[in-house]
């Protein structure tokens, strides 16, 4: 159970950082847009 856990705080952050990152780069292109 708590390495179910650890593997599924890895893949949440995981996809909570992907999401920034693509909240970061379209803020940049609306930026030079």
């Amino acid at each position: 159970m708590y390495r179910y856990n650890v593997k599924l705080d890895y893949v949440v952050m995981k996809e909570v950082s992907l999401v920034a990152y693509l909240v970061s780069f379209l803020s940049i292109i609306k930026r030079q847009a």
